[in-house]
C-alpha cells in the first residue's frame, strides 16, 4: 500500500509539473513570436555594424601604419643628423622627395617609401651619404628590386652591397667586388689606393659603382605597373595612400560613427542575453518533458 501511495504521489507530482511546463512553454512561445518580429532587423543591424566596423578598422589600421612609418623616418633623420651633422636633410625635405618618388615609381605607397627611406638612412649614413645620394640609393633599390623583392628588402640588399657583401650585390645583378672596384677608381676621379681607404671611403666608392651599374635599370619599377603583378601593386599603393588621407580628413566623422556604434552594441548584447535566457528555458522544458 505504501509503495502504491508513493507511486500515486509521484504520478500526481509529474502531472502537475507537466502542466506547469506546458504553461511555461506557452509563455515562451509568445515571447518567441515577439522576438521573431525583430529577428530580421537584429541580424541586419549586426551585419551592417560588423561591416562598418571592419571597414573602419581596415582604414584606421592603414592610416596607423602610415603614421608609424613617418614617425620612424623622422627619428632616423634626427639620429643621423645628430651623429653626422645636418647632412641627411629634414622631415620636410624628405616628405617632398618621397612624394616625388611616389609618382615616379608608381607601385610603392608613401607608407612603403617612408619605411624604406628610414632603412636607407639607418644603413648608409656611416658612409657619409647626403640626402640626395640616399634618395638616389632608394630609387636604385626600387628599380633593381622591382618584381624580385619588396622595397625594404631591396634597400637592405643594396645597403649590404655598399658595405661590400658580394652575395647581396650579385642578387641584384651588380658587380661590386674589390677587384672590379679597383679597376674603376680612376674613372671615378679617385687617386687614393684601395688599401689605403677607410670603410666609409670604400662604401662611397661602391655607391658610385652602384649608380653607374643601376643606370640601365632606371624606370623598371614604373614600367612594371604594366604587368598584372605590377598593376596590383599600384592598386594596393593607391588604396593605402587614399585610406591614409581619408582617415585624416574624416577622422571627426569616424569618431562620431564609432561613438554611435557603441550604444548599438550594448543593445545587441542585451538582446543576446535575452535570447540566451529563452534558449535555456526551452532546453529546460524539453529536458523535463523527457523525464
Amino acid at each position: 500500500k505504501l509503495m502504491a501511495k508513493v507511486g500515486a504521489d509521484i504520478s500526481d507530482f509529474k502531472a502537475k509539473m507537466k502542466e506547469m511546463s506546458r504553461e511555461a512553454e506557452h509563455s515562451v512561445k509568445k515571447v518567441s513570436a515577439h522576438v521573431s518580429k525583430f529577428k530580421g532587423a537584429y541580424i541586419g543591424a549586426a551585419v551592417a555594424i560588423t561591416g562598418v566596423t571592419y571597414s573602419l578598422g581596415k582604414l584606421i589600421h592603414t592610416a596607423m601604419e602610415g603614421e608609424r612609418a613617418n614617425f620612424i623616418l623622422k627619428n632616423s633623420i634626427e639620429a643621423a643628423n645628430r651623429e653626422f651633422g645636418n647632412i641627411v636633410g629634414t622631415s620636410s625635405t624628405w616628405e617632398k622627395s618621397l612624394k616625388r618618388l611616389r609618382k615616379e615609381l608608381k607601385i610603392y605607397s608613401e607608407t612603403e617609401l617612408a619605411g624604406a627611406a628610414s632603412r636607407t638612412i639607418d644603413m648608409t649614413k656611416r658612409f657619409g651619404l647626403n640626402e640626395s645620394q640616399m634618395i638616389k640609393t632608394l630609387k636604385a633599390a626600387a628599380d633593381l628590386g622591382a618584381g624580385k623583392v619588396e622595397l625594404t628588402g631591396a634597400v637592405e640588399r643594396v645597403s649590404a652591397a655598399i658595405r661590400g657583401e658580394a652575395e647581396s650585390a650579385e642578387y641584384l645583378g651588380l658587380t661590386l667586388n674589390e677587384n672590379y672596384i679597383k679597376t674603376r677608381l680612376a674613372s671615378y676621379g679617385i687617386t687614393k689606393l684601395w688599401k689605403d681607404m677607410g670603410e666609409a671611403e670604400k662604401g662611397l666608392t661602391r655607391y658610385l659603382a652602384l649608380m653607374e651599374q643601376s643606370a640601365s635599370k632606371t624606370g623598371t619599377a614604373a614600367k612594371s605597373s604594366d604587368t598584372l603583378a605590377g598593376s596590383l601593386s599600384e592598386l594596393r599603393a593607391e588604396w593605402t595612400d587614399t585610406s591614409k588621407e581619408a582617415v585624416s580628413v574624416f577622422l571627426p566623422v569616424i569618431t562620431l560613427v564609432l561613438k554611435g556604434i557603441n550604444p548599438l552594441l550594448s543593445v545587441m548584447r542585451e538582446l543576446g542575453q535575452a535570447t540566451q535566457i529563452w534558449v535555456d528555458s526551452m532546453e529546460a522544458t524539453e529536458s523535463f518533458e523527457e523525464w
